[in-house]
């Protein structure tokens, strides 16, 4: 077990000290979902973002919270009672984690086949999961903002999650027998 703090302790014990690299190695170690996040541009045209940032965060009431960097071209639009989809993305929708990470402004709409929830929100078909919400506060975060929003309703589909680990999307492992 190695534990990096930037004190005089740990510099003694040979630890080295923390940079953007390492963090991001270090990071990527803990296993994560993979999300589209989809709501619409103040243009009405769909808007989406691939996120590993999702966690929950209360049952009562129903809330969760994701990141959105401060360069992402879609970090505007979310801001307190804006609707959004959270779409957990299958193991067989890593085109779609690629698609919605690059920040180029293209037309989502032309290109991906959506159904819409009833605020008109643009959701991804055969996805794992969906969740509804609303945002309900976003807070500064050095180079991102955490989003949060109330869930208001969810979609589970019997389907294998995407997952991100070491820099590369992953499949969970099915055991022999199921």
């Amino acid at each position: 077990m190695s534990i990096t703090h930037r004190d005089q302790t740990t510099a003694a014990a040979g630890v080295q000290p923390l940079d953007r690299a390492s963090l991001r190695a270090a990071f990527g170690v803990f296993a994560t979902g993979v999300t589209v996040v989809t709501s619409r541009a103040e243009d009405g045209r769909a808007s989406g973002i691939t996120v590993n940032s999702l966690t929950s965060v209360s049952l009562t009431p129903p809330l969760l919270l994701w990141c959105v960097g401060h360069e992402a071209r879609s970090a505007a639009l979310y801001r307190p009672d804006v609707p959004f989809v959270v779409n957990v993305l299958a193991s067989d929708q890593r085109r779609l984690a690629e698609l919605f990470a690059l920040a180029n402004g293209q037309d989502y709409e032309r290109t991906v086949d959506f159904k819409y929830n009833t605020d008109g929100v643009p959701v991804l078909r055969s996805c794992a999961a969906e969740y509804h919400c609303r945002v309900t506060s976003c807070h500064p975060g050095g180079d991102h903002t955490i989003v949060v929003g109330r869930v208001h309703a969810v979609v589970r589909h019997d389907r294998a999650p995407l997952i991100f680990h070491a820099g590369r999307f992953r499949a969970l492992a099915q055991p022999a027998g199921t």
